[in-house]
């Protein structure tokens, strides 16, 4: 896990103090616990979907990346087809979890690079993979909201022996 702080001065001409610095990933890293953990129906537990809207400004977007195609998405677009999927049995014992992350933090700017795993079981079959989201955040008057998300799935594999070897390391640009 690897933090930057801010390369640019604050409108005060003053840097963010450390402390600014660390409750403002406090709070981000709160925000991203909660939308890894939002997807969640491990044990027949019921996804927290009211808790997935409260983290995203109104006007989200959301991209998925697979191979050339590129699929754009509103809040509502990316959590319908998910909803159903949890819901109806076919997607069951599933979660997300973050592996990795480095997060940049400018004033009211945030981006979250992060490594994630998957693992469930899809149509009565092991299913598992791994991918990269990079999360776009904004500090509005009800703290830190997820602006935008782009990701893509580095890896499909229908056995969990995939995630035994330890993902790539993302690396911190200073």
């Amino acid at each position: 896990m690897t933090e930057q702080a801010p390369s640019t001065l604050s409108p005060s001409k003053q840097a963010p103090t450390t402390q600014a610095l660390a409750l403002a990933l406090a709070e981000i890293d709160k925000l991203i616990t909660t939308f890894f953990a939002v997807i969640d129906n491990r044990g027949d537990k019921a996804p927290a979907y009211q808790d997935f809207t409260p983290l995203f400004v109104q006007t989200v977007m959301i991209y998925k990346r697979q191979g050339d195609t590129i699929e754009a998405m509103d809040l509502d677009t990316f959590l319908t087809p998910r909803i159903a999927l949890l819901n109806d049995g076919t997607l069951v014992d599933f979660h997300e979890w973050e592996s990795d992350h480095q997060t940049h933090i400018n004033r009211g700017i945030a981006t979250r690079v992060c490594r994630y795993g998957k693992k469930g079981q899809y149509n009565g079959e092991p299913y598992a993979g791994e991918g990269e989201k990079h999360i776009q955040l904004i500090l509005t008057d009800e703290g830190w909201k997820i602006t935008s998300v782009v990701w893509e799935d580095l890896m499909y594999n229908p056995s969990p022996r995939a995630l035994k070897t330890a993902p790539p390391t993302l690396h911190s640009s200073n």
